[in-house]
């Protein structure tokens, strides 16, 4: 027997399927499924929706089109990694201890590169909160802040 069949196809509430396209809720309250600020009276527009539609399914052929590009020129070293994480498990590395590693080693270059993008203006004042963070040298953020404004550049 089909699920819902013994109550004519109504859920546990009553309601059908049909009921909850149409907007009704699964209580007995009825609350438009629209949520608060739902304007019933809103018409959507085909031509509009078209042309939305169109400018989506656009930006998303070009960027599937760059990330294809992307993952293309990306071949080449993904598999030089691979052959190198190869040749280290295949002498007696552990695989895992090197992906960590390999993360470690990522995010480590992310951490010394972050402020490369800032402006002068916004470099200055993030240098200031840097040397500001010095009298904190008792914490393990401002051991972290001096010990990056001492590493080599």
């Amino acid at each position: 027997m089909a699920r819902g069949a013994a109550k004519g196809g109504r859920g546990k509430s009553g309601k059908t399927v049909k009921d909850l396209k149409n907007g009704k809720a699964t209580d007995d309250y009825q609350v438009d499924i629209g949520g608060e600020g739902h304007n019933s009276a809103f018409v959507p527009s085909g031509k509009e929706l078209a042309e939305f539609k169109q400018v989506v399914m656009d930006e998303e052929l070009e960027i599937k089109a760059i990330m294809d590009a992307a993952r293309l020129k990306c071949e080449g070293p993904r598999a030089a990694i691979a052959q190198a994480k190869k040749m280290m498990t295949e002498s007696g590395y552990h695989a895992k201890e090197l992906n960590t590693h390999i993360r470690k080693w990522k995010t480590e270059y992310k951490l010394d590169h972050i402020a490369d993008a800032l402006s002068e203006d916004q470099r200055e004042h993030f240098d200031a909160i840097d040397k500001a963070l010095g009298d904190y040298i008792d914490t393990p953020l401002g051991q972290a802040a001096q010990a990056r404004e001492h590493a080599p550049a």
